[in-house]
């Protein structure tokens, strides 16, 4: 946060005081920020607003994303003071806010980082980043015993191999070596406060910010009112696009002009969201939506014209067949064991 007071206008507030310990403690580790007066933004509140409050919503929220934009650092991460207090840098394995909820279902997707990680746990490739959230995903995928649906086993194993390969060919060996930039990591509207114009003037909860590939640079996808699943959908995308993204990315372009005289956020914007590009990223980092994304939209939801590609695919390797049975197994036994749980608290 003071690396954004020292280098943007970021309204983020002030920081009074802070402790890092880690011990038993619960209140070892804490930080009390200036008081915001403003209201926190709800999803209700952004499909309600009126053209002006659009426009002072959306101007405000670009600034944001725009002097992010031109946070670039020489690695992956997670972003730190340095000691001398005078400078900030790349020293941390980057956290995640499904990393975090994979580590506590016991899936360990820490291992896997690590496996990726130099010393200080930073990374130097953009497809070094993007291979190990593959292999993250497919940890999960493996480990969790409630990965598919009863019946859906070899969709789901389908679904991953196709996404697999599409992201393979999305990453760009031409941004290997950067820009790499900062996130906020969970900018939604919980953790934007407004005033009664709709200006933000607050942005909060900055525990999950990290410096990424360009490419994981995304716009914010919750302005067009669905959900990350839905957007999958071909039709839904592209209204998406000629809808709110035309005219958020219309402000962005604006100030931009007025910001730096240049065009760069909005041009990269632009360039990578005619074919989705922004649910790639998304659901690299957020394992769930690989499944979704395949079957949405690379298979268009069309599970008819699907079926033959499915089976096909299956029986090129009888290890497909067993992975998809153990999926379905897995999940059978967690929804029985779930029950008997749920019947004990009744």
């Amino acid at each position: 946060m003071r690396c954004l007071e020292e280098n943007t206008t970021i309204p983020v507030p002030k920081i009074l005081a802070y402790s890092e310990d880690v011990n038993s403690d619960p209140l070892s580790t804490f930080v009390i920020l200036d008081y915001v007066d403003g209201t926190m933004l709800s999803s209700t509140q952004v499909e309600k607003l009126n053209s002006q409050e659009r426009e002072q919503l959306y101007t405000s929220l670009a600034d944001i994303y725009i002097q992010l934009r031109r946070l670039e650092f020489p690695s992956i991460g997670r972003l730190e003071q340095t000691q001398s207090s005078h400078g900030f840098q790349v020293g941390q394995k980057a956290a995640t806010i499904d990393i975090n909820m994979q580590q506590l279902e016991g899936l360990d997707p820490f291992a896997v980082q690590d496996a990726h990680s130099d010393d200080r746990g930073c990374m130097q490739s953009a497809t070094a980043y993007a291979n190990m959230l593959l292999d993250i995903g497919y940890n999960a995928f493996f480990k969790s015993r409630n990965a598919v649906e009863i019946g859906m086993g070899r969709d789901a194993v389908y679904h991953h191999y196709l996404f697999y390969q599409h992201a393979k060919q999305w990453i760009d060996p031409a941004l290997d070596n950067g820009p790499f930039v900062l996130v906020h990591g969970d900018l939604h509207p919980s953790n934007l406060m407004v005033n009664d114009k709709m200006r933000i003037i607050g942005v909060l909860d900055w525990e999950w910010s990290r410096v990424v590939p360009v490419q994981f640079f995304v716009p914010p996808l919750w302005i067009s009112g669905r959900t990350t699943v839905q957007l999958a959908g071909h039709n839904t995308w592209q209204l998406f696009l000629i809808t709110s993204f035309k005219e958020f990315l219309s402000v962005t372009e604006s100030r931009e002009l007025y910001m730096f005289g240049n065009t760069l956020l909005s041009r990269e914007w632009a360039e990578r969201s005619t074919r989705a590009e922004p649910l790639v990223a998304n659901a690299l980092e957020n394992w769930t939506d690989m499944d979704w994304f395949a079957y949405r939209y690379l298979s268009r939801g069309d599970k008819e014209a699907a079926k033959e590609s499915i089976k096909t695919f299956i029986d090129e390797d009888p290890l497909r067949r067993l992975v998809a049975e153990m999926k379905e197994r897995d999940a059978s036994a967690y929804h029985k064991e779930f029950a008997k749980r749920l019947n004990r608290l009744s």
